[in-house]
């Protein structure tokens, strides 16, 4: 799960497998609008396939990592504590 913080450029991933220890390198820097694409707004829900390099050129210059994220859209009157910005 990726998080950006609204005050801030600083993009967080919440959770991964294997677990990272270490901020995302600027060359995963388009990692949500890959996890998280324009016009999901669309669909009530889906999983989303991507893949990008490695960031270790040494000993994985040729692997490939893959991702994945789902995505549901829920009514913003069932949610319990509304932040402004939920609609």
């Amino acid at each position: 799960m990726i998080k950006q913080e609204s005050n801030s450029s600083e993009k967080i991933i919440e959770y991964s497998y294997p677990l990272l220890n270490e901020p995302i390198d600027e060359r995963w820097s388009n990692l949500g609008r890959l996890a998280l694409p324009n016009g999901v707004h669309q669909r009530e829900n889906d999983l989303i396939y991507f893949h990008f390099s490695s960031l270790n050129n040494q000993d994985d210059y040729y692997k490939t990592l893959f991702g994945i994220a789902s995505y549901r859209q829920i009514d913003a009157n069932t949610v319990t504590n509304k932040d402004a910005d939920i609609t």
